[in-house]
């Protein structure tokens, strides 16, 4: 499905493409220096860690992988808590503000699906799964590879984070862009 069909506005097309394609830069940097400030300052972030960590147990993902990564890394625990936490913010941050300004563009309803139901049906449920892996399901990776320092470390749980958060902000944009763009097929 072609979801920039006859839309004439290519700044709006630029800046979308941009969004989804272009690596998740902002949240790797920020990544990288809760990480800095992890290395120089351990005991800054160990005083903040307890209320974040309240609000990560909330999710049954963080609930299952804050103890696991306790018992396995605990030198990690603070680091998850604090990349978690804030990649969760900026996912949401990101989702809202990008997702706002696709609602307020001034944009043609070009896109005709034969059922608009089933075409939303498979968007959201896309964007369920992205969903349930980045919050309610812990990662399968906590058996025997995960007493190793690679597999199943703050950073290899981060990374794959990083990834679902870009693939659900793509979906919940595309969405949205979608439910704006579609036409009632006449």
């Amino acid at each position: 499905m072609d979801l920039f069909l006859d839309l004439q506005n290519q700044k709006f097309i630029q800046r979308y493409d941009r969004y989804i394609s272009s690596p998740p830069l902002g949240v790797v940097l920020l990544s990288v220096l809760i990480v800095l400030v992890w290395l120089l300052r351990a005991d800054l972030l160990e005083k903040f860690t307890p209320p974040l960590r309240t609000a990560l147990n909330l999710l049954p993902k963080f609930n299952y992988e804050l103890p696991w990564l306790g018992q396995e890394h605990p030198d990690q625990v603070i680091l998850y808590t604090w990349l978690s936490f804030f990649l969760i913010l900026f996912t949401v941050f990101k989702a809202a503000l990008f997702g706002s300004y696709i609602a307020f563009s001034r944009l043609g309803r070009e896109v005709i699906a034969k059922n608009h139901g089933e075409v939303l049906l498979k968007s959201l449920s896309i964007i369920s799964l992205f969903f349930a892996l980045l919050f309610l399901f812990p990662l399968p990776i906590y058996n025997t590879g995960a007493k190793s320092r690679v597999v199943g470390n703050v950073y290899i749980l981060t990374a794959i984070n990083i990834y679902l958060s870009t693939m659900l902000c793509g979906m919940v944009s595309a969405t949205i862009l979608l439910i704006k763009r579609l036409k009632p097929r006449d």
